[in-house]
């Protein structure tokens, strides 16, 4: 499921959520966090970083013909510093001992280019009225919505 609204992560309760385009529901779903840490290392610009990897199962929100969701794996790499002791990274990947400053998903290559932090800007506050909602819930609703509308419903 692909989203424009922003991402949003809640590293103590290791959960990652947006608020659905329609402002109806807030989306959960874990924070991509199963990693196996090597000890392999590169430089990034001025800083030293660690190579982690996992094996992302994800869905495109397909169903098959027993209406149970499509499931795939990739492999993904991240490259993370701990020196900068933040736990997030690209694509709603995180939970290393360390910023992901480079990660590589599927063929794509996804890099920090600068890193500025601003202690003014302050978080959104999210629709009072919004259902909270499981991924794997949403994406069955999503489903049944467009199943309807192509039947005519």
């Amino acid at each position: 499921l692909t989203t424009s609204s922003p991402l949003y992560i809640d590293t103590t309760k290791k959960i990652q959520f947006y608020v659905s385009e329609n402002k109806e529901f807030i989306v959960t779903d874990s924070l991509l966090s199963h990693w196996e840490l090597k000890n392999e290392t590169k430089k990034i610009g001025s800083y030293t970083c660690y190579k982690a990897i996992q094996t992302h199962r994800y869905t495109n929100g397909r169903y098959d013909d027993q209406g149970n969701l499509k499931y795939f794996e990739k492999k993904v790499i991240a490259w993370y510093c701990p020196e900068i002791n933040y736990s997030y990274g690209p694509r709603g990947f995180g939970g290393l001992p360390g910023l992901i400053l480079e990660l590589q998903y599927h063929n794509v290559l996804y890099g920090l280019k600068k890193i500025e932090f601003n202690s003014n800007e302050k978080i959104p506050s999210l629709p009072e009225k919004a259902k909270i909602i499981s991924r794997p819930e949403f994406e069955k609703l999503d489903y049944e919505i467009r199943k309807n509308s192509m039947q005519g419903n």
